[in-house]
């Protein structure tokens, strides 16, 4: 069974202890002073004193009026039986600190060092010591409360913190995921159609092609390892132009008529090439895999001082529902501002990307 909960104000359990220890000053000096009051009344005072100090950290704000008064009457008990009594009302102004508001905490302090004014007036103890007590209740009560109130914040922030890097590891997670997507997806689905083609020609004893999609085969496999490398260490930037010459590859030998843009832009951002590149190299992928198409159209220009990327097809028509590939080229052209727009044409499907420019000027080179 624990004495304190897991996370409490102090942050360390020990220093609880050791405030729990010093509060044996009093009765230490209670019992070496040749004080005339009744020794018993000690001996109940001082164990309810230490539970309702190890009590106070396990309760809630709505408690802490009632922990308070409690810990002021056992005080005020103990300063009726020795000057040093004063001492255990400083214990209770360490709860105050679960109070929401500093006005009430100052209302609280307030009336405990009014009480503590009015009892050793009563009890015929000096203004000297009423003036001290009052004084050290008054200040050290609100540095109390704040100094508390800052480490609580800084519980907070810490926190705060921890859930801010669990978002960036999640987010690190998904955009490996995405990239390893885009990257294989597209590669895989090139070494599978060189593989059928290779076996075609291997079947009616066309070596010499055979061999060249072989060695093509293997010159994908090893471009594919690269990015895999590059997109797990988070380097890996995209081209358009290289891509292009891929996706013009890859469609030809699927079978698949394609029309190229006659200029590719000569300024443009990396992140944002990097962005495009992968959003077409997806949907290239897709319609290799799944238009059934024999013809497939790729434009790319700026307009409005929008990047626009358009990928049609002849194909069956989208049927409309985002799987991973799709799901990711949205969710990374939403984290760029960007929008991605998918429209069932007859026939085919036509994918538009739409993002800001990040460059000034739109000058484009021949492709």
């Amino acid at each position: 069974m624990r004495l304190l909960p897991k996370k409490h104000v102090l942050q360390r359990d020990w220093l609880v202890h050791v405030f729990a220890v010093s509060s044996v000053a009093f009765p230490l000096i209670f019992l070496f002073s040749d004080s005339p009051a009744n020794r018993w009344h000690l001996a109940i005072l001082f164990p309810l004193f230490i539970l309702q100090w190890y009590h106070g950290f396990w309760q809630n704000e709505k408690h802490v009026p009632g922990h308070f008064l409690f810990l002021t009457l056992l005080a005020s008990w103990a300063l009726t039986l020795h000057w040093a009594g004063v001492f255990w009302f400083f214990y209770g102004l360490v709860f105050l600190f679960k109070m929401p508001r500093l006005l009430h905490a100052s209302i609280a302090i307030v009336l405990q060092a009014s009480w503590i004014a009015l009892l050793s007036s009563y009890l015929g103890y000096s203004k000297t010591f009423i003036l001290i007590s009052c004084v050290v209740t008054l200040f050290g009560g609100h540095v109390d409360y704040l100094f508390f109130k800052y480490l609580i914040s800084q519980q907070k922030l810490l926190i705060k913190q921890e859930e801010l890097e669990y978002m960036a590891r999640e987010r690190e997670r998904e955009r490996i995921a995405r990239d390893l997507h885009d990257v294989l997806g597209h590669t895989l689905s090139t070494i599978a159609l060189k593989s059928e083609l290779a076996e075609k020609l291997l079947a009616a004893a066309h070596t010499e092609r055979a061999m060249q999609e072989l060695s093509d085969i293997a010159e994908t496999a090893r471009s594919a390892l690269a990015d895999v490398r590059q997109t797990v260490t988070g380097y890996r930037s995209g081209n358009l132009r290289s891509e292009l010459s891929m996706a013009e590859h890859s469609l030809k030998t699927a079978g698949i008529t394609v029309d190229l843009p006659e200029k590719l832009p000569f300024r443009i951002s990396r992140e944002l090439e990097n962005l495009l590149s992968l959003v077409m190299r997806e949907a290239v992928t897709n319609v290799i895999r799944h238009a059934q198409s024999k013809y497939c159209r790729i434009q790319f220009f700026n307009q409005d001082r929008k990047w626009h990327l358009i990928i049609s097809d002849d194909g069956i028509g989208w049927q409309g529902q985002y799987g991973n590939g799709l799901s990711g080229m949205r969710e990374r052209l939403m984290l760029h501002g960007g929008r991605l727009v998918i429209e069932r044409q007859r026939p085919g499907t036509k994918l538009t990307a739409v993002i800001e420019q990040m460059l000034e000027g739109d000058v484009h080179a021949d492709n």
